[in-house]
């Protein structure tokens, strides 16, 4: 039984109309986050996905995130892996 269709967070993607940039941030850099963030999430947490970019903005965002980089690296394929 399915609780929950993931395919719902990945359709239709985020576009930059329905973010406001900042002086951090364009609209399109947030709506490329949110999209990647679905997408890592939609394929239950594939480590391949989990790339130095959206771990780092995962940092900016959630700063909890950060507790495990210690315990933790960046790949020179820009994948993370737990040590």
């Amino acid at each position: 039984m399915t609780v929950f269709d993931t395919r719902a967070l990945t359709r239709p993607l985020f576009t930059d109309a329905e973010f406001t940039a900042t002086k951090w941030d364009s609209a399109a850099e947030k709506a490329a986050f949110a999209n990647a963030l679905c997408r890592f999430m939609c394929a239950d947490f594939r480590e391949s996905l989990f790339t130095q970019k959206l771990y780092r903005r995962l940092a900016l965002t959630f700063g909890h995130v950060a507790h495990d980089a210690a315990a933790s690296t960046i790949t020179s394929s820009g994948t993370f892996r737990a040590r």
